[in-house]
């Protein structure tokens, strides 16, 4: 009897500390890069490795970019404390999903140097995806678009 219950608190520990293992390296998991997020999501269309560094390559141009727009459209502590009150008021009220966002950014006034970093953002995300589009051959292009509609989620109907 002794030996049973030994054995089940070894295995309770053992896979006790698997666990944690794996949520600690869960949590040391930093922002994916974006040209891993790309990868990832073509990853079905078999890009080759001239392909794949080539995104790497890109993916690293573009980063550094968003990072200086980013820095530019951060939003001041004040904007951010409206953000949040105006979340907190659109939840209450049962507001979810897109209708959430759009209550906060109503909140969120802008100065014209954040909305134009903002729109450089939208530039440099949409320049990227062309540049990588541009990588793939017309087969990879078909195969992405299938797999694109593969995971769509079919609208409601009403």
């Amino acid at each position: 009897m002794k030996k049973i219950l030994y054995l089940f608190t070894s295995l309770a520990i053992a896979f006790g500390a698997t666990l944690q293992a794996q949520d600690e390296a869960k949590k040391k998991k930093g922002p994916v890069s974006l040209s891993d997020r790309i990868m990832k999501r073509y990853d079905a269309v078999g890009l080759t490795d001239d392909q794949m560094a080539q995104i790497k390559e890109l993916g690293t141009a573009a980063e550094a970019k968003l990072a200086a727009a980013k820095e530019k459209a951060a939003l001041s502590d004040e904007q951010k404390q409206a953000q949040r009150e105006a979340m907190e008021a659109a939840k209450t009220a049962g507001k979810s999903g897109k209708e959430l966002r759009a209550a906060a950014s109503a909140a969120t006034t802008l100065t014209e140097e954040q909305q134009a970093a903002k729109q450089e953002m939208k530039t440099i995300n949409a320049e990227f995806g062309k540049s990588v589009a541009a990588l793939l051959t017309e087969e990879q292009k078909t195969k992405a678009k299938e797999a694109r509609a593969a995971k769509a989620k079919p609208k409601p109907t009403s």
